[in-house]
């Protein structure tokens, strides 16, 4: 979702076959005047065929950026939660949820935006939601997926 400049997504690929060495990923911003942070993650083990289970965003303006809850339709999913800040600071600091993996973070980019990603496995069916503090209050956009 977008909120100002601060958008947030996840995209995924199923069966890549990623060749031995460098794998690259390649995106192009939209227009001119845009800017692209891609932060890229490779995990096994999720079904090939369908793997998306569920999503959510939510985008607000504070220093505790939130995913919306999300539901599992069955047991043992891999969630992965990100968020997308703009508190036009030079540096933002994160904290997550101790119960989660830390991926990804990025204090500050040039936009002074600033992201975080996280991971966790899951082994019931169940609602769940991920809620980080940040150093800087301001918008900020968030996207919570949960794959078989």
């Amino acid at each position: 979702p977008a909120n100002g400049k601060v958008r947030a997504a996840i995209y995924y690929a199923t069966n890549i076959n990623a060749p031995s060495g460098t794998f690259t990923v390649t995106a192009n911003p939209l227009g001119t005047g845009t800017s692209l942070t891609i932060e890229a993650a490779e995990y096994s083990g999720i079904s090939a065929a369908s793997p998306l289970d569920s999503s959510v965003t939510l985008t607000g303006s504070s220093s505790s950026p939130a995913t919306g809850s999300l539901t599992t339709t069955g047991a043992n999913r891999l969630l992965i939660a990100i968020a997308v800040a703009n508190p036009d600071a030079t540096s933002v600091n994160w904290t997550e949820d101790p119960t989660w993996n830390q991926r990804v973070e990025e204090t500050n980019n040039w936009e002074r935006q600033a992201g975080h990603g996280v991971d966790k496995l899951v082994t019931a069916t169940s609602a769940y939601s991920h809620t980080w503090t940040t150093s800087a209050s301001g918008p900020w956009s968030t996207v919570l997926a949960a794959f078989k």
